[in-house]
């Protein structure tokens, strides 16, 4: 395994949330989480945000066949500027 599973935990989490419908998640909870999430990521320094988006892009071309989607979520996040 060449991939850090967290991280793709956390982007599956969000992932998982931004596709549920109604039904499956209250939107007012799925976005307080996502809000969570984006709270505790913003505490990283430059150099870790930098890391992490090196390796989100890393395991985006790793996951890619088998993962599509948590791939593209791992894009964006690979992509996020300050």
């Amino acid at each position: 395994m060449n991939y850090d599973p967290i991280l793709v935990a956390v982007v599956a989490a969000v992932q998982m949330l931004d596709r549920a419908t109604d039904d499956q998640v209250d939107r007012h909870f799925a976005v307080q989480v996502q809000e969570v999430i984006g709270s505790y990521l913003s505490e990283l320094s430059r150099e870790d945000m930098n890391e992490l988006r090196q390796m989100a892009a890393r395991i985006a071309d790793e996951r890619s066949s088998v993962d599509p989607a948590i791939a593209a979520h791992l894009r964006r996040l690979a992509a996020t500027t300050e």
